[in-house]
């Protein structure tokens, strides 16, 4: 998705599931935001590369 200029953001990840996207060494491959709301508004800022924190 990025090579085609897209991004990812996930809202709400539960802990389990954070877990395991940590373990499968994916956590830090997608953008990670608490809410619906602050994953809108991070997809609405200029991309900057890479995040991956909760946010």
């Amino acid at each position: 998705m990025r090579r085609a200029g897209g991004r990812l953001v996930l809202a709400g990840v539960a802990p389990r599931l954070a877990r395991h996207l940590h373990v499968a060494g994916l956590l830090g491959r997608f953008e990670v935001c608490g809410t619906a709301d602050e994953a809108v508004a991070r997809v609405r800022e200029p991309y900057g590369g890479e995040r991956g924190e909760q946010g």
